[in-house]
């Protein structure tokens, strides 16, 4: 399977995240409308068992099916512009394509404004196609979309939380659409 190198994608959500400046356990959960329905999968493909992705630090977690395995040690050729102290987990599923990542970008924003700042920027750079923004709601903020990179269109959902820090935890897939990485996105906890 072809190696995914996410060099403008992921710095691409913390530069949105940072643009926009700013312990109870919660869930975070729907994630914004797709814009066209996920294709359903064939009744012969086996399904992947549920497997539970919690950050270093105990803070993030996420139960998604697949096999994900530990990729931090790889984290400086898997993505770049995220320093490694700032990435909770990363975790890859080779058969799936799929690349998960949480950051505490540790900016604190008491500030409710925060979350919609971030959804007008996403909304309003050029850059992306496909972009999808969800409403905010409460400490979150789900958006996807999509951009070429290296002549490879990448796909990448993520889900913004402000919970005391600002948290990050995106989906990236060259294969999968925004929408199918938005429904891995739909089991995150936050304590």
């Amino acid at each position: 399977m072809k190696h995914l190198k996410l060099f403008g994608i992921s710095a691409l959500s913390l530069v949105l995240l940072a643009a926009c400046n700013q312990s109870t356990e919660s869930s975070v959960g729907d994630t914004p409308p797709a814009a066209s329905a996920a294709p359903s999968t064939p009744a012969s493909t086996p399904v992947a068992a549920a497997q539970t992705i919690a950050s270093k630090d105990g803070k993030i977690s996420i139960t998604v099916n697949g096999q994900y395995a530990d990729k931090l040690s790889e984290a400086s050729q898997l993505i770049s512009d995220i320093p490694s102290e700032k990435l909770l987990f990363l975790q890859r599923d080779d058969s799936a394509d799929v690349l998960l990542y949480a950051a505490d970008l540790k900016k604190k924003k008491k500030d409710a404004a925060y979350l919609k700042t971030l959804s007008d920027a996403v909304k309003a750079d050029a850059a992306l196609k496909n972009t999808n923004v969800g409403a905010v709601e409460g400490n979150k903020l789900a958006y996807q979309f999509s951009e070429t990179q290296a002549e490879t269109e990448v796909n990448q959902a993520c889900v913004a939380i402000n919970e005391g820090n600002i948290y990050s935890v995106c989906a990236i897939s060259s294969s999968q659409s925004p929408a199918q990485l938005a429904q891995l996105l739909s089991n995150i906890a936050v304590k």
